[in-house]
C-alpha cells in the first residue's frame, strides 16, 4: 500500500530537520511515576532489557529531534510520528529485528502514557498500529572452536586468585551456557556442591537448574576454595594485589573485560561473551543431544531461538562448498 502523500512529505522533511518536521514541543518535566518512558522501563524484568530499551528510546528521541530522552513528549506522539520513525530506521539500514525492537519500545511507552491518562485510547491504538518490518539478517556472533577454548583456559593461571576466578567464570559461561548477566547474579547459595548444579535466574525472572560438566565443577571448586563459602556473590572483584574485594560483585561489563583480556593472553580472535553461549548450544547439538533438551538447558523460551544459536549448519555448508569443483586454473 502506498503511504499517504502527507506521510511521504513528513518522512522527507524528517531527513532534513527532524525537530521541525514533527513540530513537537519538549515535554514539561513530570514526576518519575508519571513519566511514560520511566514507568515503561520500570516494568521490564531485567536490567539488560531496561538497558536495551533505554537505548532504543534514546534513538527514537534523536530521530524526533530531541537530545534528551526525558524531553520527548511521548503522550503527544501520533501515528504519523511513529510511521516516520519507522521510515527513518529502515532508510538508515537498521536490521529488521532492531527496527522491531525500537517499535516495541515505542508501543510500550505510549501504552503507559494511555494508562497514566496522558493519552487517549484512540491515539495510542493508532501509534501501535504502525507495522513491524519483515526480513532477517544472518545470525550475529560465532562459535568458538575447540582449540580456541583450550587456549582460553590455558591463559587462565589457576594458581593465582584472578586466574582461578577467570577459569571458573569461563567454565560456567561455556559449560553451562550462562548469559553473563546470569553468571554475575549467582550467589554462593545458588551452588549445590553435592549434586554439582546451579540455580540460575534467567530472563523473565525464570529459574532453571544448570548441571555442571565435570571439568567445570573442578574449576568452580578451585575458585570456591579461594573465595570461601561465606554468603554473597559467587564471582567477586580481585584487587591489583590479588586480594578479594569483599562484597564486590563482578559486573556484566567486567565479564566482557575479563574475557577480552583472556583472549588476548591466549591469542584467540575476538569473540563476545554471548559467543560462549552459542558454542555451548552448537557443541551440545554436535554431540547428539536433542534440540528440546538443549532448549531447556539454555533457558530459551522458544525452540526457534535455540535453532538460531546452532552454528553446525555453516560448518556443513562450508564443507559442502569445498567439495564443489570449480573449473578455474590460475
Amino acid at each position: 500500500m502506498t503511504p499517504p502523500t502527507a506521510l511521504l512529505a513528513l518522512a522527507s522533511t524528517l531527513d532534513a530537520s527532524p525537530a521541525s518536521a514533527v513540530s513537537l514541543a519538549p515535554a514539561a518535566p513530570l514526576p518519575a511515576d508519571r513519566e511514560p518512558a520511566a514507568v515503561y522501563l520500570a516494568t521490564l524484568g531485567s536490567e539488560a532489557s531496561r538497558r536495551t530499551m533505554r537505548r532504543a528510546l534514546a534513538a527514537i528521541g534523536a530521530i524526533l529531534g530531541f537530545e534528551d530522552v526525558r524531553g520527548v513528549p511521548w503522550a503527544a506522539l501520533r501515528y504519523q510520528h511513529a510511521a516516520a520513525v519507522r521510515a527513518r530506521l529502515v532508510e538508515q539500514g537498521a536490521a529488521p529485528a532492531s527496527v522491531n525492537t525500537y517499535l516495541c519500545a515505542l508501543r510500550g511507552v505510549v501504552r503507559e502514557a494511555r494508562r497514566l491518562g496522558l493519552m487517549s485510547a484512540d491515539a495510542c491504538e493508532a501509534v501501535c498500529q504502525v507495522r513491524g518490518v519483515k526480513g532477517s539478517r544472518l545470525p550475529a556472533g560465532r562459535g568458538l572452536e575447540g582449540v580456541e577454548l583450550r587456549a582460553l583456559f590455558r591463559a587462565c593461571d589457576a594458581a593465582t586468585v584472578q586466574g582461578a576466578r577467570d577459569a571458573a567464570l569461563l567454565a560456567l559461561l561455556y559449560g553451562c551456557g550462562l548469559r553473563r548477566s546470569e553468571a554475575v547474579a549467582l550467589d554462593v547459595e545458588h551452588l549445590d556442591t553435592n549434586s554439582g548444579s546451579l540455580r540460575v535466574r534467567g530472563k523473565g525472572n525464570k529459574e532453571r537448574t544448570a548441571h555442571l560438566p565435570p571439568a567445570a565443577a573442578d574449576a568452580l571448586r578451585g575458585w570456591t576454595a579461594i573465595r570461601g563459602t561465606a554468603a554473597g556473590p559467587l564471582f567477586v572483584r580481585v584487587g591489583k594485589d590479588g586480594a578479594l574485594v569483599a562484597g564486590g560483585r563482578l559486573t556484566a561489563q567486567a565479564v566482557a573485560f575479563v574475557l577480552a583480556r583472556t583472549a588476548n593472553r591466549g591469542s584467540v580472535a575476538h569473540f563476545s561473551p554471548h559467543d560462549l553461549r552459542r558454542s555451548f548450544v552448537s557443541d551440545l547439538l554436535d554431540a547428539g543431544v536433542d534440540l528440546a533438551t538443549v532448549q531447556g538447558m539454555a533457558g530459551h523460551a522458544s525452540i526457534a531461538t535455540t535453532q538460531r544459536y546452532d552454528r553446525r549448519g555453516e560448518r556443513a555448508k562450508r564443507a559442502a562448498a569445498a567439495r564443489l569443483a570449480v573449473p578455474f586454473a590460475p
